[in-house]
């Protein structure tokens, strides 16, 4: 993989960029930071939108080989973790677009309100490296999620994959048309668990884990 950017979409009324995600440090991986990668999902965002209304509503979802799902973990003790994104990278690239993040119990939570929507994105960490973290979009508003909700979720499922385009666009299809499909499915993409709870358009929620040894 190659360095990137990566910055998480910018609801209406967020202010701009973080700088650069820079390396983790012990674990030889290139590291994910929130620019170009950011860019490139919003353009696979709006092709796969084309693309993927054939998709089904199956709850398992088996998109790569072992020798890939391999490249993309680390060992954190008695747990995997992503091995080239930084907890502290992704809250400061969410504090950057104007997000309040707080240390809770079970890891740091960020949250921000624009109106009546309220997202939320909690990180789990050993040693500064993830190995799950949830967000959700909360909403008074009826109808379908938004563009701008939609973008915030793909960009938060595409985490750690933002350096392969073709996990990226895989991940988009596999989201987008569930977010308005009232689904609740789970995936298991790269070695990584995926859960999406959209029974509530007003109430969405994503989930991804790394699991354990």
């Amino acid at each position: 993989m190659t360095v990137s950017n990566m910055q998480p979409p910018a609801p209406p009324g967020a202010t701009g960029p973080p700088g650069p995600i820079g390396p983790i440090g012990p674990v030889a991986q290139p590291a994910v930071d929130p620019v170009r990668a950011w860019r490139r999902l919003r353009l696979i965002a709006l092709a796969v939108a084309l693309v993927t209304l054939v998709a089904g509503g199956t709850g398992g979802y088996l998109l790569t080989r072992s020798e890939r799902k391999a490249s993309y973990r680390a060992s954190c003790g008695n747990l995997y973790c992503i091995p080239s994104l930084k907890a502290s990278s992704v809250l400061d690239a969410l504090k950057g677009r104007g997000f309040t993040c707080t240390e809770k119990l079970n890891g740091p939570e960020c949250e921000l309100r624009i109106g009546d929507t309220t997202y939320r994105s909690r990180v789990s960490d050993k040693d500064d490296l993830i190995y799950s973290y949830d967000s959700s979009v909360n909403t008074h508003t009826a109808g379908e999620a938004p563009a701008s909700t939609k973008a915030y979720l793909v960009w938060l499922a595409a985490l750690p994959f933002s350096d392969d385009p073709v996990l990226t666009e895989e991940i988009s299809g596999w989201l987008l048309p569930r977010l308005s499909g009232g689904a609740d499915v789970t995936a298991t993409i790269g070695g990584y668990q995926y859960r999406l709870s959209a029974l509530d358009q007003q109430n969405l929620r994503l989930a991804v884990s790394v699991g354990s040894r």
